[in-house]
């Protein structure tokens, strides 16, 4: 089990780059690429991230950055789009 040291809560605006393997993956503004693993149950409902309906669509990203005592994991909570 993992204990969880910090968690960061942060809002980016970016593009909605790809889904592949089990990986969201976004380009910030400023061509900073984040790449989710975690994705929130109701964000996973409203848009249909898997497939390419949402690719290079641009949405203001809100996620948490969770820091362990081995990895950092980005999880994915809100997306809105613009």
């Amino acid at each position: 089990m993992r204990h969880k040291d910090l968690s960061n809560r942060r809002i980016e605006t970016g593009f909605f780059i790809d889904y592949e393997s089990g990986y969201y993956t976004f380009r910030l503004d400023g061509n900073l690429y984040i790449v989710f693993e975690e994705i929130n149950k109701e964000v996973h409902e409203h848009y249909n991230l898997k497939g390419s309906q949402f690719n290079g669509a641009r949405f203001q990203i809100t996620y948490d950055e969770i820091v362990d005592d081995e990895d950092v994991i980005f999880r994915l909570e809100k997306l809105k789009r613009l």
